[in-house]
């Protein structure tokens, strides 16, 4: 995550608090791996709630394991959601990536993706325009009577486990929005 804070000014135990209160976790499970200088650049991960944290949560966020709270703390910074209004940092940059390790147990063969990244240039999309409302063309109140989501993943044969961490990271952000 990049924020827009001088980096001699930046103090990591309030930025860390932030996000242990946005996400209702406890600070201990918010890990920084390294801060950069610039504006201020964080690496972090989240951990998974322990047992005795969980135990009696009533609030349905405060039960999510670490990696979903990260896709949903990415989901509202991506969607402006109101939520990060009361995160006193101005977020500039916000990256998600995941770890993929091969089926075995050796680590030099972990390789870590960023989430969500295109692989190549997105072309511009246009929308035609919207007709006047109450024109004659119009044949009922609501512009879009259905709307239809378009995803097309293509997947080379070596890259399933991509896939895999990539369809269940669609499925919570679709569980989490709806």
């Amino acid at each position: 995550m990049r924020v827009r804070q001088e980096f001699s000014s930046f103090y990591l135990p309030q930025w860390t608090h932030e996000i242990a209160s946005l996400l209702d976790s406890e600070p201990r499970d918010i890990l920084i791996h390294r801060t950069y200088a610039g504006s201020t650049i964080i690496d972090f991960e989240i951990k998974d709630p322990s047992p005795e944290t969980a135990a009696g949560a009533t609030n349905q966020i405060r039960r999510l394991s670490g990696n979903e709270k990260m896709l949903l703390l990415y989901q509202w910074w991506l969607t402006n959601d109101e939520r990060m209004d009361d995160f006193t940092y101005d977020v500039i940059d916000f990256k998600a990536f995941a770890q993929a390790v091969s089926n075995g147990d050796d680590r030099q063969d972990t390789e870590v993706v960023q989430l969500f990244a295109p692989s190549q240039s997105i072309d511009d999309v246009e929308f035609a325009p919207r007709p006047d409302e109450g024109g004659a063309d119009v044949q009922s109140g609501f512009y879009f009577d259905m709307t239809t989501l378009q995803i097309t993943v293509t997947v080379a044969p070596a890259d399933s486990l991509h896939f895999s961490i990539l369809l269940w990271a669609f499925m919570v952000i679709f569980a989490l929005a709806f």
